[in-house]
């Protein structure tokens, strides 16, 4: 009766190991599964991507041959390469001094900065006793005409 009562469990324990062996392979085959249909997914977006990718680089490649190569400055002469480079130095500060002075709040401006804002106010009826002038304090700020020295 000993024999019986071990061998069966022995029987319950291989059984049972088994069963747990069963669920745990059924779960790992739900989860590739999942992973399966989830790289599926990833190279078909991959492959749309491919699509949009190579549209974009012959449309980038069409659009470089119809642009003519640009010589290189070191074949160039020397007086043509100094007056582009003044001209696009120019051009470039002028568009920082512009972005500047849009950042820049009205009292941290400087008057010429006004000059366009004065000569669009120069064009309204004017008010009496606010008229812009410029002070004679050597300031160089608007002004009064109260404000006026001497």
């Amino acid at each position: 009766m000993r024999v019986l009562a071990w061998t069966l469990l022995w029987l319950l324990l291989v059984v049972g190991a088994g069963w747990y062996l069963w669920r745990r392979l059924r779960w790992l085959w739900g989860r590739s599964q999942e992973l399966g249909d989830t790289l599926a997914d990833t190279e078909r977006l991959l492959e749309a991507t491919g699509l949009v990718v190579e549209q974009h680089t012959e449309a980038l490649r069409r659009e470089w041959a119809a642009e003519p190569a640009a010589e290189l400055a070191v074949f160039r002469s020397v007086v043509d390469v100094a007056r582009e480079r003044a001209q696009v130095r120019a051009a470039s500060e002028a568009q920082r001094a512009r972005r500047r002075a849009e950042r820049l709040p009205g009292w941290a401006r400087r008057r010429r900065d006004f000059r366009p804002i004065l000569d669009a106010a120069e064009e309204l009826p004017r008010p009496r006793g606010l008229d812009v002038v410029e002070r004679r304090d050597g300031s160089g700020r608007p002004g009064r005409a109260s404000d006026r020295a001497g």
